[in-house]
């Protein structure tokens, strides 16, 4: 019987993991902005300096979202929380879109604050939903959810980038097709994600199950320990680099040499899709 149950239990995770990677795809557009700065400058008529904080707000506002996201889900559920993601997304797009003509203040709120803080809170209720499903290749889960995540610049942003610098008075409708399009694709994954059964760790990594049922996170160990801040500040320096370098990798590219518009958003692609390529790399090792 048990048997039976893992081999359901593994071809539901399958389909979970599948669908949110695909709901991350286009989450992930939050790492395409540099491709969207330039057209932005010249459909909306705002300055490039102003426009370029844009991303710091997201990323800010990213971060927020990601821990309003657990709160979120406590009171609705995951699914109140991935909706409410889809709902904040397809707001800033659309927001900015019709409101954010010769007004930067409206790129910062929609773009920015309202974008960011849904993409961080659908961020984090798929990849804490989807990686409980897989007790025994968490690191692979992970890092196949991050890959998604980093893909999208490099897909999506990609395929908007030609339309985008070609005819850049048709930037307000694309705006308005990603966040529609979006917010549907993250709806979908709403609708149909659940939650594992409570006995998935006994049946998928039964070697991890304590028969005392301590566990020390329970008593905040980590947050005792002098080690842990010495690591937590070295993240933050080292993942405000890989943001920085994202964040301009299309501007930098212009700048040097003359590069076209259109390689350069797909250069900011490659950069988001191989930090996730390291993810899934260094997930498999975490597993084993």
């Amino acid at each position: 019987m048990a048997d039976v149950r893992v081999a359901q239990i593994r071809r539901k995770r399958a389909v979970y993991l599948v669908l949110s990677t695909v709901t991350l795809l286009f989450l992930g557009l939050i790492y395409a902005f540099s491709a969207f700065k330039a057209p932005m400058v010249e459909s909306f008529n705002v300055p490039i300096d102003r426009v370029g904080v844009t991303f710091n707000i997201m990323m800010i506002t990213f971060c927020l979202g990601a821990l309003l996201g657990s709160q979120i889900e406590k009171k609705v559920g995951v699914r109140g929380a991935i909706f409410s993601s889809a709902v904040m997304f397809a707001v800033g797009f659309i927001g900015t879109a019709l409101f954010a003509q010769g007004n930067v203040c409206m790129i910062w709120i929609f773009y920015g604050a309202i974008g960011g803080l849904g993409v961080g809170i659908g961020y984090n209720s798929v990849i804490a939903t989807t990686n409980v499903w897989f007790p025994d290749k968490v690191g692979l889960s992970s890092g196949i959810l991050m890959m998604g995540f980093g893909l999208g610049a490099l897909i999506i942003g990609s395929l908007i980038s030609v339309p985008i610098y070609n005819a850049t008075h048709n930037l307000s409708m694309i705006l308005i097709a990603l966040g529609i399009i979006s917010a549907i694709v993250t709806g979908i994954e709403g609708i149909l994600i659940q939650r594992p059964p409570a006995d998935i760790v006994e049946l998928m990594e039964p070697d991890k199950v304590s028969s005392s049922g301590y566990d020390p996170a329970d008593e905040d160990k980590a947050l005792k320990s002098p080690i842990f801040y010495v690591y937590w500040l070295w993240a933050i320096i080292v993942i405000a680099v890989g943001l920085a370098t994202i964040g301009d990798t299309a501007g930098a590219a212009t700048s040097f040499g003359g590069w076209l518009a259109a390689f350069a958003s797909l250069l900011v692609g490659l950069v988001s899709a191989l930090n996730g390529v390291g993810r899934v790399l260094v997930g498999i090792i975490y597993d084993k």
